[in-house]
């Protein structure tokens, strides 16, 4: 891919994984970047609520190529908790998270949610807060990086 591929993001599409091999290309780019990329043990990166979640996919391109993902479970308490945000390296900075975040909120709306709440790592705060996400909280460690709780309400349609 060119350097100027991040031109083409605001062409990406993002949808709902509803096919098992969506939700493959889900965790393939989940494996590239937390696995991989940052190390995370397998075992803590897949867990029990990738069988309940929403997961959203990313495609960008002429071959709809897979760039990135993110998940979304309801709360009991009728939040939502939004999760596993990955774009493959590629195509970061590029507007893909921003994309995918849009397309999770309005997801969240439509079922009625007015509050996402998040676990940001650190480096991933300033992106969070462009969205409208406030933090608070100390600092904590998940899956040995560091990280603080985020929140955003939702306003209605």
């Amino acid at each position: 891919m060119t350097p100027d591929h991040g031109k083409n993001a605001k062409f990406a599409t993002v949808h709902i994984a509803t096919t098992p091999e969506e939700r493959e290309l889900c965790l393939s780019v989940r494996y590239e970047v937390f696995v991989d990329e940052q190390k995370v043990p397998i075992d803590e990166e897949l867990d029990a609520y990738d069988d309940v979640a929403v997961h959203f996919l990313a495609r960008l391109g002429s071959d709809s190529q897979a760039v990135g993902t993110a998940r979304l479970i309801v709360l009991p308490n009728g939040h939502g908790k939004v999760g596993r945000v990955a774009v493959r390296r590629d195509f970061r900075r590029c507007g893909v998270g921003a994309t995918i975040m849009a397309a999770l909120e309005n997801s969240a709306r439509e079922s009625g949610l007015s509050l996402l709440i998040l676990d940001a790592q650190l480096h991933a705060i300033a992106f969070y807060q462009k969205l409208g996400y406030r933090v608070y909280g100390p600092v904590f460690l998940d899956a040995g990086i560091e990280h603080r709780a985020m929140d955003k309400t939702l306003e209605p349609n």
